[in-house]
């Protein structure tokens, strides 16, 4: 593809996908390698921290949904009034 042609084109949906998923590819190669070179306990502990941290992310979106749940209605309502105004 010529400079001029990529200038001038913005690439199918296809491309941008596709350079989109090779950066997750990366990363999850990258991923690999690292773990491949971990013994079981430090994958067992690597698990528990993941664990962990993904039932403190649970945790912290639920008391933020019950702290503040006029916060989330109110979004909620004027995501539906903009809606509402662009269908009509």
């Amino acid at each position: 593809m010529s400079a001029i042609t990529r200038l001038f084109s913005f690439g199918d949906s296809n491309e941008s996908e596709d350079r989109r998923l090779r950066k997750v590819v990366e990363g999850v190669n990258a991923f690999r390698h690292q773990t491949a070179r971990m013994t079981e306990e430090e994958l067992r502990g690597r698990t528990a921290m993941l664990r962990a941290r993904g039932a403190r992310r649970a945790t912290n979106t639920a008391l933020r949904d019950e702290a503040a749940p006029e916060v989330h209605d109110e979004g909620t309502q004027n995501r539906n009034r903009t809606q509402a105004v662009d269908r009509a």
